[in-house]
């Protein structure tokens, strides 16, 4: 672990940029969009159908993995993210766990939902994060901790987890404020499941306006 250092102005230039600053009001925008086009076009899966089952079934799965992937990197990283090389837990497996974590909740989203207007809104997001949001970030990380972060980034991939060791370390400190707050964010996502129900039930009923037929 490395003490925390002053942060230069190009890396402090880097975190205040407008793309990052506004990442998750951007995301937000992008994802109640698709729900709100996802809720007023027609069902492309048939309510009961077998290909119905089967994407409320990867739905689940996702949305628990995406929890449990969240939770563990919380345990670890709060507080320490900016100060010290975090290279334990999920984060001994890739270095962006946390938003590994999202992205499996908001494809657990478009399971629940069947909805191509969904997947639409939703791309643009993975493409800010993949090749905006996230390299910014590391640059950042980089400036501020220096040579050993740089050695984390050579050893441990950016998304697809690689096994180590380390990611059975046990957590020596908790920062409770930290994990009570990602706790109530859980809860919400936690309710994906009945917002992917509700929004299907409205959308196979006879009577609910369909405006997208078109995609």
């Amino acid at each position: 672990m490395s003490a925390s250092l002053a942060v230069p102005t190009e890396a402090l230039s880097i975190r205040l940029s407008p793309a990052y600053r506004r990442r998750k009001r951007l995301s937000a925008t992008l994802i109640v969009t698709g729900w709100v086009c996802a809720l007023f076009s027609p069902p492309r899966v048939q309510e009961g159908a077998q290909a119905d089952h089967l994407a409320d079934t990867v739905g689940w799965v996702l949305l628990a993995t995406g929890i449990g992937l969240r939770y563990w990197s919380i345990l670890h990283i709060a507080g320490r993210k900016s100060k010290n090389v975090v290279d334990t837990g999920p984060y001994a497996l890739c270095r962006n766990p946390l938003y590994v974590g999202t992205l499996l909740l908001v494809s657990s989203e478009a399971a629940f939902l069947k909805s191509a207007w969904f997947v639409a809104c939703a791309l643009p997001v993975l493409v800010l994060y993949v090749w905006g949001v996230v390299p910014a970030e590391e640059r950042w990380l980089t400036a501020k901790l220096g040579p050993e972060y740089e050695e984390y980034c050579t050893r441990t991939p950016r998304w697809l987890p690689r096994f180590s060791r380390n990611c059975l370390t046990r957590v020596t400190m908790i920062d409770r404020r930290a994990l009570i707050s990602e706790l109530r964010l859980l809860a919400w996502w936690s309710m994906l499941p009945l917002l992917g129900e509700l929004t299907c039930a409205l959308r196979n009923s006879a009577v609910w306006p369909h405006l997208l037929k078109w995609f």
